[in-house]
């Protein structure tokens, strides 16, 4: 299931002539993404390309650069702790996207709780998404998102890796509304800033 160099070279070009009209230069920001087996690199080429369409405009692109085959244990994730299990398995030095089958949380966290009840809804004790610190790793962060949530939960997860908090607006992308369709102007700087920060402690492998 790894991308072959040819083809991540193609990758990456088109990315970044994609957004090169808006900004002078575009941060590439490298991903390891770990999946089930039968899930195949095109499959996954087009979630970060559609994941992309909405960072593009802060000069940020996200770049599919491996992928790692999660056995079935690790597809089903049962609680907090099963979610940070994961970290012995993150790639140093990029972004890390765990593509699951399932993610139960039989104990919401007081976030999950606010964020739901700006929706008129309590938590259904299972998750489309999570972002999980990852303390003592370059990024110290990384997601989870099931797999029939992608990509729009992609894009936010992988918008509180690049520093963005829940927001109230129902049609912002960081909330829990129905019909989420955008990032603002503030989140869209602030992920061009965390991006260049990102690249240039090195927590990040450069493109």
């Amino acid at each position: 299931m790894r991308l072959g160099r040819m083809r991540l070279a193609f990758l990456l070009f088109a990315l970044v002539s994609s957004a090169s009209s808006a900004h002078a230069d575009v941060h590439a920001l490298p991903l390891a993404v770990h999946a089930g087996a039968d899930v195949d690199v095109a499959t996954i080429a087009r979630w970060v390309e559609q994941t992309n369409v909405h960072f593009a405009p802060a000069g940020v692109q996200f770049v599919h650069a491996q992928t790692r085959v999660l056995p079935g244990s690790a597809l089903h994730l049962a609680n907090n702790r099963d979610r940070h299990r994961l970290k012995r398995r993150l790639v140093p030095r990029h972004i890390n996207v765990f593509v699951v089958n399932e993610i139960i949380d039989p104990w919401p966290s007081a976030a999950t709780r606010r964020a739901a009840a700006r929706e008129g809804f309590e938590p259904s004790g299972r998750l489309g998404g999570a972002h999980i610190p990852a303390p003592r790793h370059r990024p110290s962060t990384y997601v989870i998102v099931r797999r029939g949530s992608l990509p729009l939960v992609l894009a936010h997860e992988l918008g509180h890796v690049l520093g963005a908090p829940h927001h109230p607006d129902p049609t912002n992308i960081m909330s829990y509304g129905r019909h989420r369709t955008h990032f603002n102007d503030a989140q869209l700087a602030t992920f061009r800033r965390r991006a260049r920060r990102l690249i240039r402690r090195r927590d990040v492998r450069r493109l």
